[in-house]
């Protein structure tokens, strides 16, 4: 099983896979969505900054990287935020921030990365995102195949990885794909979570709120032909062995190869909310499972 983290700083992705006793295969990265200058300055200090980690392991590592299909905040719940998110989706189909997407292709294949994997406007199907398909899905669609196009040009060996949330999965993703020439894996980020309504964890919400969304998601994917990833996930707000087993057992059951088959997956393990140190006997459970 081919295993990432969502760590950058190269000292702590050295001690992750130490304490694995196995090489990762991949780790996720974000360029920041603030703005233009947000993305592009984060680029900069992931593969171009003196001292960047991701350049010094370009031989050895995949990288996936998420990159904005806009700027700014949004709200798609709202009528007035979902037509600010139209425009700003037609902004980048127009190209109004083609300079800026060059620029950051150009700092990953002069990182040592001409054939990252972009996650590009991920979480699309949620309502938080400038990019959000919510309502807007023929823009959202535009925008993306725009942005793949400048990547595209820049190199032909960068892969694209779809990525949708398990929440709004069946309400809002499938109307938004851009199509089998603009995807090559179809992600999906799956996280749980302890929030004020939610109920204790039992097999009973595995099976009625995961494992629906998680078998869909592969279905669609086998039938377009693609690979599936899961770039994110992770728990937070209490300590669950048992959901870092669930996820175990799905990763483990899906074939390594071919249509459907697992592309690779990346436990978030990033800031306090997230992070396995918090909680140990789910971090004890993530090193018996996925360690040597």
């Amino acid at each position: 099983m081919r295993v990432g983290t969502g760590l950058f700083d190269l000292q702590e992705f050295e001690e992750v896979e130490s304490k694995l006793g196995t090489p990762l295969h991949f780790t996720v990265q974000f360029t920041g969505r603030k703005s233009q200058k947000d993305m592009n300055g984060s680029a900069f200090g992931l593969l171009a900054a003196d001292g960047a980690g991701l350049p010094v392991i370009a031989d050895r590592i995949t990288l996936s990287i998420t990159v904005p299909l806009g700027f700014g905040q949004a709200n798609a719940r709202t009528a007035e935020g979902r037509a600010a998110i139209g425009e700003n989706l037609e902004d980048v189909a127009a190209g109004t921030f083609d300079a800026a997407y060059q620029r950051v292709a150009m700092r990953l294949i002069e990182g040592g990365y001409p054939d990252a994997i972009i996650r590009l406007g991920h979480e699309f199907n949620g309502a938080w995102s400038p990019w959000s398909s919510r309502h807007n899905e023929e823009a959202y669609i535009a925008a993306y195949r725009h942005v793949h196009q400048i990547f595209r040009e820049q190199s032909e060996d960068f892969q694209f990885d779809w990525t949708a949330m398990r929440a709004g999965w069946e309400e809002w993703a499938v109307d938004a794909y851009p199509g089998d020439d603009y995807v090559d894996i179809f992600g999906l980020d799956v996280y749980w979570k302890v929030q004020e309504g939610d109920i204790s964890w039992s097999t009973d919400v595995w099976e009625r709120d995961f494992l629906p969304v998680l078998r869909s998601h592969r279905v669609l994917a086998e039938s377009r032909g693609k690979a599936v990833s899961y770039p994110e996930w992770g728990l937070s707000g209490a300590d669950n062995p048992a959901f870092v087993e669930a996820m175990y057992e799905w990763l483990a059951s899906v074939p390594e190869d071919g249509a459907g088959g697992l592309h690779y997956h990346s436990y978030f393990n990033t800031g306090e909310e997230y992070s396995l140190e918090n909680f140990p006997n789910s971090e004890a459970a993530y090193l018996r499972l996925f360690g040597s």
